[in-house]
């Protein structure tokens, strides 16, 4: 039955690590031992190798339908999987002439099972996953999804890629911001879909908001591969998505900007406690006072006349949050900075006034405050898919958050050739002084020499600090952070990073998903030149690219092919309609079109992309002509060398910035420079730190060479990742709460969306009787004459049903009695106002019942949320009385779900029995 939730939720995935091997975390025997069963496959599936070269295109793709038949006759994907690896092996090379090498069929074996792979730089895990994500897709049930952390490599993946999955006769659909439902919808229903998991996370609360199912775009969640699993699963899984409509209040507006007033007058130690390490502060008694004098108020906690929260918001933003490493501020906006990528999250904000009150702090306009109509964190989200798997250049390190999160385990995958970079010792000063000297003088060194050098920073403003010594030594440098004018040269940048005397200074966002190539990357050089040369002819506005940048001047001829491109181009865009976008193109379409020509995928002889093919081939040739001598050149050197500036509050994340150097077999190096004053020591390690310091007397531009400082770094970063750990954990564990309450609730919702008349009647009866028991139920007092009590009854059972027919007399037996003939009555009222909403109109009865059922589930799932969110705060303090603030919240949910369920029967009772097609109803008063 619609109406009720028990047993609704027992096939929902719900990882368990005590059951997956080692406990559920890494194992480096059991991680070779299945590394070695795979690669048993891997043999059978290379002796399949010259027989499937034998088959003609067609064959190929008839093999898609073959595998089809085989699944529905019985077969399992696992019988199947050596052909059909094979199969995918061999359409890779016809369509895209890249073939899969046997540690990437590892990988893909790992991605099929339900493993993280972890695969190094360079090691082609665009290509590795095509097998699995082919294999997968087979059976149809919601196919396979792709899932990348931004738009441009889920179009990059979906152009090259899905030319594999095109050419064994499976469709591809790619997922952008901006699409209409219409095309998202087309998009979801191919077998191979490639989305962000912002946009797929978004998609999901839409559909779960939806009104009719033509508004719903997703399909089932099957099988799916994240990519840079350990940036999505981890570190994007704290902030939640989040729908919601603005709640516009001019006092709040004003009250934001009072409270930034005051918080300049606090002073830390007197007014307030700050408390980095947990990223909060505690205003004291003194401060409250203060505060209450300042604006004038007798109490800052009281109810009717709040002000406490603004006050403590103002001072976080004051003393916790810095502009240019948490956030940004473009044009009138805050933009918050992701710590862990260096990027901006779009469209993210701050919640429970926190936003507002740093908009306030930096005097741009004050945004409403707004009301959560769906969230859903992206540990609920990705639980949700049948199978699970996803890649990572970086993820041991975080197996046990894997295993206990996601049920993910982590397979190490061998290189194809061996890793050659050097990681030196981390280098310890007692001051950031000397580290800071220390660094630059290494840059230098490098810098004379000729190798290119990679600086890693943790925030804008120590990347902008850096490069400003830089300047003053008149060393050539490039800067690549959130700023948007670095941003948008993103790729212009990491194409050069690779090159001769090459200075790159760069926050985490250093081109993830982009390598870094010795010697200069030809291939983007190449398009970014031929870029420019059509944005006039297509009217594409895009960032200017200093004529310096490119390695050589081109010849008569490929100036003329460029031309030749452009002109052809121009005339294809002239005659394009205007319901296709005239003779403009947007810079994200010229980018596509630019994807495809490069690419090996068909295009028309003589068009715009065929011209465009030839033009950037002609300019990578010239390129390359230049940039390969000083590629040998750049490897004799020693590749390119990294530099970190400062530990993360991950290894991971550290890792990430090593990897850069040394790709696919690459020579390269990194050495870290850390202080002592280094604010992860300072928050985390601040009991070693000073009794090392006791004990060293070394000048600040000598660095600390001691196994004991070893230890410290070593203990402390370990530290800082267990303490997030734990954090993440405790935040799943509420969340878990939450989580249980959404799913039965979109389980309702879904289906009451998907009800046919039949269902829906029943669904209605269910609230009919749960209605009548709840007014008996708060109406029926023993001790209550029969006949006075029968009248109070009647009364209130009539303003929920309007065409009751129950005489009072039907009331004054017993209370079993008089429930049974009050639901027979009122199943009869509501029999009716489906006959009459029947009459006025076909199918309208069925139509007002899941409009008011759904409205019910939304209106009154908003509401629960915000009283969640209260019950949260409320549980927090109960730690200070010894009390469990989980357990606290848990059973204080339970208590508001249960409310919920009986609030939504009478609600949506009451409001189909009132349903006029021609008036509103009024309210009526509560059970």
């Amino acid at each position: 039955m619609i109406g009720s939730i028990d047993g609704l939720l027992d096939n929902l995935r719900s990882p368990d690590p005590s059951t997956l091997p080692g406990g559920g975390y890494w194992d480096e025997d059991q991680n070779t031992a299945r590394v070695q069963g795979y690669t048993q496959r891997v043999n059978r599936i290379n002796v399949l190798e010259d027989e499937i070269e034998l088959l003609s295109d067609e064959a190929i793709k008839a093999k898609t339908e073959e595998f089809r038949s085989r699944l529905a006759a019985g077969a399992t994907e696992d019988e199947l999987l050596e052909e059909a690896f094979a199969v995918v092996r061999e359409a890779a090379w016809r369509a895209i002439e890249l073939r899969h090498y046997d540690v990437q069929l590892v990988g893909a074996m790992a991605l099929h099972e339900g493993f993280l792979a972890e695969m190094g730089t360079g090691e082609g895990k665009s290509l590795t996953c095509t097998c699995a994500v082919y294999l997968n897709a087979l059976a149809g049930k919601g196919g396979s999804y792709l899932v990348t952390v931004n738009d441009y490599l889920a179009r990059r993946d979906a152009e090259v890629m899905g030319q594999v999955y095109q050419f064994l006769g499976m469709s591809v659909g790619l997922v952008q911001a901006g699409m209409t439902p219409a095309e998202r919808r087309e998009a979801y229903a191919c077998d191979v879909k490639y989305v962000t998991n912002q946009e797929l996370g978004f998609d999901f609360l839409r559909d779960n908001l939806a009104m009719t199912t033509d508004e719903v775009v997703s399909r089932e969640l099957n099988f799916c591969v994240v990519d840079e699993g350990d940036s999505v699963l981890i570190d994007e899984a704290r902030v939640p998505l989040v729908i919601s409509s603005s709640v516009a209040d001019v006092a709040q507006a004003q009250r934001y900007g009072m409270a930034a007033k005051l918080s300049d007058a606090l002073m830390a130690g007197v007014h307030y406690e700050v408390f980095e390490k947990q990223k909060t502060i505690t205003l004291n008694e003194e401060g409250a006072r203060y505060a209450e004098t300042a604006l004038d108020v007798k109490d800052l906690y009281d109810p009717s006349n709040p002000w406490a929260a603004y006050v403590v918001n103002a001072i976080k933003a004051k003393a916790l949050f810095n502009k240019d490493k948490e956030y940004v501020v473009k044009g009138e906006e805050v933009m918050i900075v992701d710590e862990f990528s260096g990027r901006i999250l779009d469209g993210r904000r701050w919640g429970d006034g926190l936003h507002q009150a740093m908009e306030a702090k930096e005097k741009v306009p004050i945004q409403p405050e707004t009301e959560v109509a769906a969230s859903i964190t992206y540990q609920s989200l990705f639980r949700r898919f049948n199978k699970l798997s996803a890649m990572s250049g970086t993820a041991l390190t975080e197996a046990e958050e894997l295993a206990t999160f996601y049920g993910l385990r982590v397979l190490q995958v061998p290189p194809v050739l061996p890793v050659q970079r050097a990681d030196y010792p981390d280098a310890v000063y007692k001051t950031v002084k000397g580290k800071s000297l220390a660094a630059l003088d290494e840059l230098l060194n490098m810098h004379r020499d000729g190798r290119p050098v990679l600086v890693g920073t943790t925030s804008v403003e120590s990347s902008e600090v850096f490069a400003s010594k830089l300047r003053e030594l008149g060393i050539k440098h490039e800067v690549l952070n959130a700023k948007a004018d670095s941003a948008q040269r993103e790729g212009e940048i990491i194409s050069q990073a690779g090159r001769l005397k090459s200075v790159t200074i760069s926050t985490n966002m250093a081109g993830r998903g982009t390598d870094i190539l010795l010697g200069g990357n030809p291939a983007m050089m190449a398009r970014l030149r031929v870029r420019e040369a059509l944005a006039a002819a297509a009217g594409t506005a895009v960032p200017e690219v200093a004529a310096t940048f490119y390695p050589a001047k081109l010849s008569d001829e490929v100036v003329a092919q460029l031309d030749a491109a452009g002109a052809t181009l121009r005339a294809e865009l002239a005659a394009r309609p205007e319901s296709e976008g005239g003779p403009l193109l947007s810079l994200e379409a010229l980018d596509e079109m630019l994807a495809i020509a490069a690419s090996s995928s068909d295009v028309y002889e003589g068009s715009a992309n065929d011209l465009t093919r030839d033009a950037i081939g002609a300019v990578q040739d010239a390129f390359e002509a230049v940039l390969d001598p000083e590629k040998e050149r750049v490897i004799s050197l020693g590749g390119l060398h990294v530099i970190g500036t400062n530990l993360h509050d991950s290894r991971r994340i550290d890792q990430q910035l090593r990897g850069r150097a040394g790709r696919q077999g690459d020579p390269g190096s990194s050495h870290f420079f850390l202080s002592l004053d280094d604010r992860i020591f300072r928050l985390f390690g601040a009991e070693r730190v000073k009794g090392l310091l006791d004990l060293l007397r070394v000048p600040e531009d000598q660095p600390i060479e001691s196994p004991q400082v070893a230890r410290v770094v070593a203990k402390t970063q370990e530290g800082v990742e267990r303490y997030y750990f734990e954090l993440r954990q405790k935040l799943s564990d509420f969340d878990g709460v939450l989580a249980f309450q959404r799913d039965a609730t979109y389980i309702r919702r879904a289906a009451l969306l998907n009800a046919d008349a039949a269902e829906m009647s029943a669904s209605l009866s269910a609230c009919v009787e749960g209605t009548v028991g709840a007014i008996f139920a708060a109406n029926w007092k023993d001790a209550e004459a029969p006949a006075t009590r029968a009248a109070t009854l009647v009364g209130k059972l009539g303003q929920f049903f309007p065409s009751l027919a129950l005489p009072e007399s039907a009331l004054q037996g017993s209370r079993a009695e008089a429930e049974a003939a009050a639901v027979s009555a009122a199943q009869a009222a509501l029999v009716a106002q489906e006959a009459m909403l029947e009459g006025a109109k076909a199918g309208l009865s069925l139509e007002a019942a899941r409009f008011v059922s759904l409205l019910q589930v939304d209106t009154l799932w908003t509401q629960h949320m915000k009283q969640l969110n209260y019950v949260k705060d409320f549980a927090g303090l109960k730690a200070y009385a010894q009390e469990d603030p989980l357990e606290v919240y848990r059973t204080e949910g339970d208590k508001l779900f249960d409310n919920m369920q009986k609030a939504y029967q009478q609600n949506t009772a009451f409001s189909f029995a009132q349903y006029n097609p021609k008036q509103k109803a009024a309210p009526a008063d509560k059970a």
